[in-house]
């Protein structure tokens, strides 16, 4: 077949409902020499989790990405209900992921992936490389935010992603977030081009008190990127804020970065009223 030149995105939402084969988007994605962004949002599959045919695919979407062309990417991966723990050979799995997702992401200019693979295990891989030249946002979960975790925990996984946004010089904005029934987290670092000034904000249905060490360590990257002092907000969300799922947490976070296309966003908050009314 011709190459379709003209097309220059790639949208492959939930509404397939069918896994893709990885022989398959690898074709498809030799047909689009020109594609600048790429959405993907894979099913979970959990009547075969230990073959891990949606990490599998993953993998290799993520390894056929090395063009220069190439400058945002979403993934979005979609599952029935919360987010529920994996198997041992699933986790080492996303592990591997982790490492596809940071080689793909060295040329990219926006990179988003939700529930693919944990945003400690993505900071895990950085640490083979030393620069990301053009990224300049970043989102990724993490099962680390989450209401019944210990603040320490919270603020290794924030100290260690300071770090490796040291590595990043034009990063502008980065979100870690998570979002479940009854809890919704975000942790935003952003850079205020209008006014010259960087800001963390922790926003959540839950306190979160940032250690002195993980402020010191974001202070460093403001004083490299913009040379002011670090500004730093907590929001609460209202107590009358119910989180059902983490469809309504992406609502009530405010990302500020596209983590999923708009209309899966309104069908996982229709499936979870659905299920909700139907028990």
């Amino acid at each position: 077949m011709p190459k379709a030149r003209a097309v220059t995105s790639l949208i492959l939402r939930r509404q397939t409902r069918h896994p893709w084969k990885p022989e398959a988007l690898e074709e498809l994605l030799d047909l689009l020499p020109e594609v600048h962004e790429i959405h993907y949002e894979p099913w979970r599959d959990w009547r075969r989790m230990e073959e891990r045919p949606t990490n599998t695919t993953t993998m290799r979407l993520c390894k056929s990405l090395r063009f220069d062309q190439l400058r945002r990417m979403v993934i979005f991966e979609n599952f029935h209900g919360n987010n529920p723990g994996m198997s041992l050979p699933v986790q080492a799995a996303r592990i591997h992921i982790a490492y596809a997702l940071v080689e793909a992401s060295l040329g990219l200019e926006h990179l988003a992936a939700s529930f693919i693979s944990d945003a400690s295990h993505f900071f895990d891989a950085c640490q083979k490389w030393s620069i990301w030249p053009r990224l300049e946002s970043l989102a990724l979960t993490s099962n680390a935010l989450k209401s019944q975790q210990q603040s320490s925990y919270i603020n290794d996984l924030l100290e260690t992603t300071a770090v490796v946004a040291m590595k990043m010089p034009r990063l502008k904005l980065m979100e870690l977030w998570n979002g479940r029934a009854g809890f919704a987290g975000v942790f935003q670092y952003q850079i205020v081009e209008s006014d010259c000034t960087a800001k963390i904000t922790w926003r959540s249905t839950c306190d979160l008190s940032l250690e002195p060490r993980t402020l010191k360590a974001w202070q460093a990257v403001a004083s490299e990127r913009v040379g002011c002092k670090l500004q730093v907000f907590t929001e609460i969300l209202d107590a009358n804020v119910v989180i059902t799922s983490h469809g309504d947490a992406i609502r009530h976070l405010m990302l500020l970065t596209t983590v999923v296309h708009p209309v899966s966003l309104w069908q996982i908050q229709k499936e979870t009223a659905y299920r909700s009314r139907s028990r």
